[in-house]
């Protein structure tokens, strides 16, 4: 992925997403305001000029604005923010965030609709959310990527979500197949999809997106890759778990 400074801020998040890779991995709820400002001002003393915000859900941290800013001041060129988009939902905070500094939104989206986004999420009422924030963003004028974890309930939407993602203003989308690691790992049978499964799915909704004048990266495909943010800490898979075949 890229190769921005990644500042994890917990792994608090109003999601419960199926695939979740942080599952089982340690990490307080909140985050400390003189550790983030001390790793911003560490990060551009080690030379960094790009960095990301990533979670957990960044966005749940009420000092966020405040630490972009502070970076943005510090000198880096380039702030990417990691959200599940819910709280962009409101235009105010979103304007906030905007006048801060961020100069790119990675919004996560998992379905063309209710039934099989908030499947994915856990959360009734997330994909109304987080779709009014990538409309938002939109009509804002702000730069953004949208990422979708394929799996084995939403790979038969993906030509419909490719539609989608074109009308919500996103530059690029990232399609990443989900892995037995984290919450995955509990279940993967029923949500970590075979290859075989998936592969003309993948492929004729990237194509059109592609059609429709969205730039796309397929798991590791390179073309658009240093558009995403990648990861922040995930976790192994647990014990006993496969992927489905």
């Amino acid at each position: 992925m890229s190769d921005r400074l990644l500042i994890e801020l917990g792994l608090a998040c109003n999601n419960r997403c199926v695939f979740c890779a942080q599952r089982g991995l340690d990490g307080a709820s909140h985050t400390d305001d003189a550790r983030v400002r001390a790793a911003l001002e560490q990060g551009r003393a080690a030379g960094d000029s790009s960095l990301a915000f990533v979670g957990g859900e960044p966005t749940l941290h009420d000092g966020l604005a405040g630490w972009i800013q502070l970076a943005r001041t510090l000198g880096y060129d380039d702030v990417a923010l990691q959200t599940n988009g819910r709280r962009l939902a409101y235009t105010a905070y979103v304007q906030e965030l905007m006048a801060a500094g961020v100069s790119l939104f990675e919004v996560s989206l998992q379905g063309p609709e209710p039934a099989v986004h908030d499947y994915h999420t856990r959360v009734e009422g997330s994909f109304r959310h987080t779709v009014k924030g990538l409309l938002n963003l939109r009509d804002s004028g702000a730069d953004v990527a949208v990422t979708t974890v394929v799996t084995r309930s939403n790979f038969r939407n993906l030509a419909a979500l490719a539609d989608l993602v074109g009308t919500l203003g996103a530059g690029a989308w990232q399609l990443s197949t989900v892995q037995p690691l984290g919450e995955a790992a509990t279940d993967a049978a029923r949500v970590v999809p075979a290859a075989e499964m998936i592969t003309s799915a993948v492929s004729h909704a990237a194509e059109r997106a592609r059609n429709a004048g969205v730039a796309v990266v397929v798991t590791s495909d390179s073309d658009v890759e240093h558009q995403f943010v990648g990861m922040g800490r995930t976790c192994e898979p647990l014990p006993g778990a496969v992927a489905a075949v």
